[in-house]
């Protein structure tokens, strides 16, 4: 046999018992009409707000816990990437590298690591592009922050203008970068290249990711590739 549970006055009856109690009381003790009033009005409020208050802890605690999500470690499935191995730290040098990007939409720039803006990296002059790359897209110390974009997004690195030929007078497109998961940079330049050969008149290197929305990656390398 099953007890049913006795169910709760509604609210408007508490209330109209407990003004009946205060206007009682009221008169016994001959309370001013202002006071009286006032009496009535509180009691009311009061008995109405721990109603409510009852009735929300009653429902709380019928309510049954969600249960905890507990996250399994990770296990290769047949078929899936495994996590990308974290890159490899810049070495340091006395080249500055400064690199900035294009702005998606307003807002994008408060990546995982807060606002970004310009990065400066103190770097070794004979490093490779490919390697700077490698440890700007990350994960590991040095990286980057690319906005993430629904679909995936194209990115173009260009660098310069530096001031040694053929690298000087204008910039120059190193690699198209997708950010969809397994694709590597498409390469316009030797990957071999020297940071070094792409310095400006200040001494400085300068690296800027230019967004092409959802360009298609390999189409935008052919169109730069032959350019």
């Amino acid at each position: 046999m099953t007890t049913q549970p006795a169910r709760a006055l509604p609210t408007p009856v508490l209330v109209a018992i407990g003004v009946v109690l205060a206007a009682l009381l009221g008169v016994v003790l001959r309370l001013p009409w202002p006071v009286y009033f006032g009496v009535t009005a509180v009691t009311a409020l009061a008995i109405e707000g721990a109603h409510q208050m009852w009735q929300r802890r009653g429902r709380d605690a019928e309510t049954p816990a969600a249960p905890r999500r507990v996250r399994p470690p990770y296990v290769e499935a047949p078929g899936t990437t495994p996590p990308p191995a974290k890159a490899k730290p810049l070495p340091a040098g006395g080249t500055i590298l400064r690199v900035d990007r294009d702005r998606v939409h307003a807002g994008d720039d408060r990546g995982p690591k807060g606002y970004v803006e310009e990065a400066r990296y103190a770097v070794r002059g004979d490093l490779a592009v490919g390697e700077v790359l490698a440890s700007l897209l990350g994960p590991g110390p040095d990286e980057f922050y690319l906005a993430s974009v629904a679909g995936g997004a194209t990115w173009v690195l260009y660098a310069g203008p530096g001031v040694e030929p053929p690298y000087a007078g204008d910039r120059v497109a190193l690699a198209v970068v997708s950010r969809r998961d397994g694709e590597e940079p498409r390469w316009l330049v030797d990957p071999d290249l020297a940071v070094s050969r792409l310095v400006n008149a200040d001494g400085d290197v300068l690296f800027n990711f230019d967004y092409l929305h959802s360009d298609d990656p390999a189409e935008t390398w052919r169109q730069l590739h032959g350019a």
